[in-house]
Order: structure tokens, then C-alpha cells, then sequence
């Protein structure tokens, strides 16, 4: 009996480490960066309407909203307060169909653009945003005529349809996002690059859709999830790097990807995917890759 607790000791004592590396292991596999708080703007009744240089805006309790422009010009520079109070919203189709502005520049205190607010501003080009901006509403931009966007790391919410169809060429996602909604840039027909940071967990479904410019995508270690045809009809994409921390793939990813190589490590979820689809896989390792492209 004394032998058969001694020998229990024992292998308790070897094992005891192991576990703690394996936990370890596993923590480094599956922690991401924590959700940006943002302030938020919180909903007000209006308790008075201005008009000042062509903009109509609506007074809140504690801040100032932007409602819409009657103005004629074409670059605008929004006012940062209004009645003593700081602009903090672009209300909720503020600008939307306006085919004049060309350029806009927005106040410091800004926090929120909200849904459709310069949808189908075709001749919209460049948006100054302010740092401090948290969040870009739903259909936001959809059907404008962006070809620059830099937004600021602040962004924490991009919301679904947002970008839809602008003629961006190149693509930072902001360091405050940590999932793109469904359909954000769907058919950027003209997007050619996407730059990734470390928040962002999940790409959401469709938010590529038929970026038909689009050739090659290093997806970083933190995505661990792709939605539902998140890539598809990227006819131009001849290559993808996906790491196997990337545990789920939605249905029809890469449906209409007819160039296609992926670069997964052998027995990841995307070379099971690659397999069940017959796609061209070529397995590889993720670090030694992603090191010699930063190298050459």
C-alpha cells in the first residue's frame, strides 16, 4: 500500500508541470485582446431644431446632432458644437443622396455616425474622420464614392452593409475592431489590400463578398472565425495564408474563388475545408511563412 502511494506521489509530481505548460499552451491558443468600452451616445429627446450654414441640427439634453445639409457646398468642414454643445452624432440619414459634397471633414468630439448618413453620396471621395470616432452605423457609407479611407484606430464598430460597394483601394482595419459585421465591404470591387490588426476575431458573413480586385490575404493568428461567403466571388484571389488558430469556416467561403491556393498547416480546419471542397491546398508552416514574407 505504501508502495502504490509513494508511486501516485510520484507521477503527481512529474505531471503537475506538464499540466500547467499545457494550460499554459493553451491560454496563449485561445486569449484575444478584450473588447474596446466605448462611450456611446445615448439616446435624448430633442429639446430644440437650429439651422446654421446650411446644416439643421438637433439639440440633445448633452450633446448637439447633425440632421442634414440644404447648403451648396461641396467640401464641408461639420461644426463641433451647436448651442453650447458638443456634436457627438451624424444623425441618421443626415446626408444620405447628397451628390454634391465631395469631401468632408469631421468635428473632434464626434462619436457615432449613424445609419445611412451619407449613403449614396456618390460623389462623397474622402472623409476626414476624427480620432475618437467609436462607431460607423449600419449602410453608413453604402453606395458612395470613397476611394481613400484611413480610419482611426478609435473604431471599434463597423456596422453591417457600411462600406457596401465604394471604390476603396486599400484597407486598414482599425485597432478598436474586434468583429466586422456581415456584408461591410461587400463588392469594394476595387480593394486590392486589407491590412489586419490583432483585435479582430471574426470576419463576418459576406464582408468580402465579391472584392473582384483582391489577390492574396495573410490572415493574422487572431481570426478564429470566417462567416458564411465571407471571400466569395474574389475571382482574383490566388492566394490565402489561414493559421490554424482559424477554428471555423462558414459555408461557401471561397465559392466563386476559381484561382484559389490555400496555405494552412497540415490538419487545420482549413485544410479539412480545402479537402472537402477540392480546393488547391498547400500545407505549410504558419510562423516560418508569415516570418520570411516579412523578411523579403
Amino acid at each position: 500500500m505504501k508502495r502504490l502511494i509513494s508511486s501516485l506521489l510520484l507521477l503527481f509530481l512529474i505531471l503537475t508541470p506538464l499540466v500547467g505548460l499545457c494550460t499554459s499552451c493553451q491560454n496563449e491558443t485561445i486569449s484575444r485582446l478584450p473588447d474596446v468600452v466605448t462611450q456611446g451616445v445615448p439616446e435624448e429627446p430633442v429639446v430644440s431644431t437650429i439651422k446654421t450654414d446650411g446644416f439643421t441640427i438637433d439639440i440633445h439634453k448633452t450633446y448637439a446632432e447633425i440632421k442634414g445639409y440644404s447648403g451648396s457646398d461641396t467640401v464641408l468642414v461639420l461644426p463641433h458644437s451647436a448651442a453650447g454643445l458638443t456634436v457627438k452624432l451624424i444623425g441618421e440619414n443626415a446626408f444620405k443622396n447628397n451628390t454634391k459634397i465631395t469631401r468632408v471633414i469631421l468635428p473632434a468630439g464626434t462619436l457615432t455616425i449613424d445609419r445611412y448618413a451619407f449613403e449614396g453620396c456618390t460623389a462623397l471621395n474622402e472623409v476626414v474622420f476624427n480620432e475618437g470616432l467609436e462607431t460607423i452605423g449600419d449602410y453608413a457609407f453604402r453606395n458612395s464614392g470613397l476611394t481613400i479611407l484611413h480610419l482611426p484606430d478609435s473604431v471599434a464598430g463597423i456596422g453591417k452593409y457600411s462600406f457596401y460597394n465604394v471604390p476603396i483601394e486599400s484597407l486598414t482595419i482599425p485597432a478598436g475592431v474586434s468583429r466586422l459585421s456581415k456584408y461591410a465591404f461587400y463588392g469594394c470591387s476595387r480593394l486590392t489590400s486589407i491590412t489586419f490588426q490583432p483585435r479582430l476575431y471574426e470576419i463576418g458573413e459576406r464582408a468580402f463578398y465579391n472584392c473582384t480586385a483582391l489577390t492574396e490575404i495573410i490572415l493574422p493568428k487572431t481570426i478564429t472565425e470566417i462567416g458564411d461567403y465571407a471571400f466569395s466571388s474574389c475571382s482574383a484571389l490566388t492566394r490565402m495564408v489561414i493559421p490554424s488558430e482559424t477554428t471555423t469556416i462558414g459555408e461557401g467561403v471561397f465559392t466563386g474563388c476559381t484561382a484559389l491556393t490555400i496555405y494552412a498547416p497540415a490538419g487545420s480546419e482549413a485544410e479539412r475545408i480545402a479537402t472537402r471542397n477540392a480546393y488547391r491546398f498547400e500545407s505549410c508552416d504558419y510562423d516560418s511563412l508569415v516570418t520570411a514574407e516579412e523578411d523579403a
